[in-house]
């Protein structure tokens, strides 16, 4: 007997199973065997499945077919716990009112289901192979995976710990249990976190899906990963301006949103943040957005920090204006600066960023009050700010490496006496001297040709 591919077995007649179980005491393999042997007791069903699977494809199976691969335990891995779901469908339409056929039928399923897992449990990827296109759960210490299979949720999480993106695949397919699967990450974090920093390293070379923000939600504890946080921002600057920087992967928008959802960001990633200025042009809105966030996570825990990130926040904002000159980045600008404002301490930022509005700080050229000023009234102007710093250690480090990285050179050598002002103290020297060891060129270089300078001058000792 040869089986053609588009064959469906259709000398098998399901009308007349029931009355072969019940012949058989009310066994179903029994009865199936004794339904199948009336029809051929040698044609090897169990070789012709096998001959199909050459011939055929298409692997969705009908009724018949599907009953006799359940009997035989003859599947394919790929979509397996799909496939069997929808056998069972058609079985029970098929035959309705067998219910003891239909118990048989979905053990069955359930431990193929059960045993495939436990063998895909042996290498990475197999497991998603098995489970692809159904909603599994979780019960207890068990992942559930229709029609009913089984297997160690701690195993499966082990096994897959390496595939961040993998991970993230079977946590979005539960419909129930999220938060017993949430659990069983927290135990094998130290694993499961480096495999999901790979995958974020993967999403930036060529993925589009998922979001890597939707990525770190599924999974809260990565907001506190700052390697993931440095991370990202390293890419962005390895990045910069690249012609195919983000042709294969989301779009440095994307990221910024990704690393809005961190708690981690301190005085180092708010600065190397802020440093992106070259993604105002394309991405002013999100970095801002981004930057905002960062601001108020450092504020309560660097003020002096804070001071600086405040002011170059309020400097990019004014900056895309002039970019742009639309009125939403006007918008943008006056979100930025009632943002600060509203943070305690934020009017002396204020006050300082509409001080230093007089100062073109590379706006394109534009023409700012400082070009029209002569001599004595930039005196007074540097008199003023120095004065508003006197007696506050955060406002005058904040405004030192704010007017060092910052204000262009024709604009430095007239701030210069303000900046020496501004060193009043053992603490304001070692903070320059922070600064000429920082990795930034120019305010490194600035701060250390201010500190030889002082050390000239014999200002302070």
């Amino acid at each position: 007997m040869f089986l053609h591919a588009d064959d469906e077995f259709p000398q098998l007649d399901l009308s007349t199973l029931s009355d072969a179980i019940a012949q058989a005491g009310g066994d179903p393999a029994a009865g199936i065997n004794a339904w199948l042997a009336a029809y051929s007791s040698d044609s090897g069903w169990e070789s012709l499945l096998a001959v199909r699977d050459i011939l055929r494809s298409n692997s969705r199976y009908g009724a018949v077919e599907g009953l006799l691969r359940i009997h035989y335990g003859s599947m394919h891995r790929h979509e397996l716990a799909m496939q069997l779901c929808r056998i069972l469908s058609e079985l029970e339409r098929a035959i309705p009112d067998c219910p003891a056929l239909m118990e048989y039928a979905t053990t069955k399923a359930s431990r193929m289901v059960s045993e495939a897992c436990a063998v895909a449990l042996s290498k990475v990827g197999l497991l998603e192979e098995v489970i692809e296109g159904v909603s599994c759960s979780v019960d207890g210490d068990w992942l559930v995976v229709p029609p009913g299979g089984r297997v160690q949720l701690s195993e499966v999480i082990r096994t897959i710990s390496s595939d961040g993106l993998e991970l993230w695949r079977l946590r979005s397919a539960l419909k129930e249990g999220v938060e017993l699967f949430d659990a069983a990450i927290a135990v094998q974090w130290d694993s499961v976190q480096i495999g999901l920093r790979k995958a974020m390293g993967s999403l930036f070379a060529n993925g589009v899906y998922p979001p890597p923000a939707l990525l770190m939600e599924a999974f809260p504890k990565t907001v506190h990963d700052t390697y993931l946080l440095g991370a990202i921002i390293s890419e962005l600057h390895r990045r910069e301006r690249l012609h195919d920087g983000f042709r294969y992967g989301p779009e440095p928008r994307v990221w910024l949103e990704a690393a809005s959802f961190s708690s981690s960001w301190d005085g180092i990633s708010l600065r190397r943040l802020l440093e992106l200025e070259w993604l105002l042009e394309n991405e002013g809105s999100a970095l801002l957005a981004t930057a905002r966030t960062a601001l108020e996570a450092v504020w309560n825990r660097s003020r002096t920090d804070s001071v600086y990130g405040a002011l170059t926040i309020l400097r990019h904002a004014r900056h895309l204006k002039e970019i742009g000159r639309h009125l939403c980045d006007l918008e943008e600008e006056e979100r930025c600066a009632s943002f600060v404002e509203g943070l305690d301490g934020g009017a002396d930022i204020i006050w300082f960023h509409l001080h230093c509005g007089d100062l073109p700080l590379g706006d394109r050229g534009e023409s700012r009050v400082w070009s029209f000023l002569p001599h004595g009234a930039k005196g007074h102007w540097r008199k003023l700010a120095a004065s508003r710093a006197k007696d506050k250690p955060e406002l005058r480090h904040g405004l030192l490496e704010f007017l060092i990285a910052w204000t262009p050179r024709d604009v430095y050598s007239d701030l210069e006496r303000l900046v020496r002002d501004l060193v009043v103290s053992v603490e304001d020297r070692n903070y320059l001297r922070m600064l000429s060891d920082s990795s930034r060129r120019v305010a490194a270089l600035r701060a250390g040709a201010l500190d030889v300078h002082l050390d000239a001058s014999s200002l302070i000792t």
